[in-house]
């Protein structure tokens, strides 16, 4: 299976904030790693999933079979583990390597958790390369799975300093045929975000420049990394963004995955199809990154030039930003008509 394009080794920006990590990956992929059990730990944002798909990808190209396990899947997985062991036996001897991404989405989940130590002994007693992400580390972890974690190698990933934002950033400008002016890049870099939600704000600001036609200066760019990095709204950010992988998440497991409720997840989608008809045409102008254009539609609500709410923002000027939406609102009509 090929990688996606935003996963290729290239599209990794490194220095040494994050080279270490970079190279254990690496390393990963070339299927010469000995040690059974290894932690990649982070923050959100920070490039695990990235790594996860260097490794998958590297792996598959020595012909070595990779059983990659997303957070969604956890509870069909400790299911099937404790209801169908010999069919579960059978898988693990399909694969060589073992993935598994966002395991601190079992927090709490002692019973889960349980089943999960049970599920990876089996694995690591086959002597299998067991490969591991998360978040943040458990509040509350069985001694099972404890035991288990006690034997890993843990590798932290560093939050990115200014240089590595500043660098990623002078990559993304190679994606537009105009010049953006270094104050603004640094200006953007200094921002206190992750490298994930740093792209967000880089994607709405493309877009705003090259579909709306908006001027790249420091007022814009001041407006959008207010409304883009509030931490309230990062579970928001992270719903909407798991809302638009189509067929690839149901509700209930983008409510496990995000940690909220799934009336929650299900109030966002119908507000979201509700609003914007024409939503699957709308992701062509933004490339598929469509998360920053959804959290600024939901809490401007365009759709019918409804800008009362327009005054609690006071990092851009009323008349630009009445402008703005107007211009998407025009563009949004132009492509539904299509």
């Amino acid at each position: 299976m090929g990688c996606k394009k935003k996963y290729e080794v290239e599209k990794y920006v490194t220095n040494e904030r994050n080279i270490r990590s970079y190279t254990l990956a690496r390393f990963l992929g070339s299927g010469k790693w000995k040690r059974n059990l290894v932690l990649f730990q982070g923050s959100y944002g920070n490039g695990k999933t990235h790594l996860m798909r260097l490794i998958k990808r590297e792996l598959e190209q020595k012909h070595s079979h990779v059983r990659l396990v997303e957070a969604f899947e956890y509870q069909e997985l400790v299911k099937n583990w404790v209801e169908m062991p010999a069919v579960m036996l059978n898988e693990i001897d399909s694969f060589d390597v073992l993935i598994m991404e966002d395991i601190d989405a079992l927090d709490g989940k002692i019973i889960w958790q349980k089943r999960m130590a049970g599920f990876l002994q089996a694995v690591l007693k086959e002597d299998k390369q067991v490969i591991i992400t998360a978040n943040k580390s458990f509040v509350e972890m069985d001694v099972s799975l404890e035991q288990i974690f006690a034997e890993a190698y843990v590798e932290q990933i560093r939050e990115p300093d200014e240089d590595l934002k500043l660098k990623f950033l002078r990559e993304c400008v190679k994606e537009v045929s105009c010049e953006v002016p270094e104050a603004i890049l640094k200006m953007i870099s200094e921002v206190s975000v992750s490298i994930g939600r740093l792209k967000y704000i880089w994607d709405f600001l493309k877009f705003l420049h090259v579909e709306v036609n908006e001027i790249l200066d420091k007022e814009l760019v001041a407006w959008v990394i207010n409304e883009l990095c509030n931490p309230d709204e990062k579970k928001e950010l992270q719903v909407v963004d798991l809302l638009f992988h189509g067929d690839r998440y149901n509700d209930a497991q983008i409510a496990q995955i995000v940690q909220v409720k799934e009336e929650y997840v299900k109030e966002k989608r119908e507000g979201i199809l509700k609003k914007y008809p024409v939503w699957n045409q709308l992701l062509c102008l933004i490339n598929d990154d469509y998360v920053v254009l959804a959290k600024f539609w939901g809490a401007e609500k365009i759709e019918g030039h409804r800008v009362e709410e327009i005054e609690k923002y006071n990092h851009i000027t009323e008349t630009r930003r009445k402008n703005i939406l107007k211009r998407i609102h025009l563009e949004s009509r132009q492509i539904g008509g299509m």
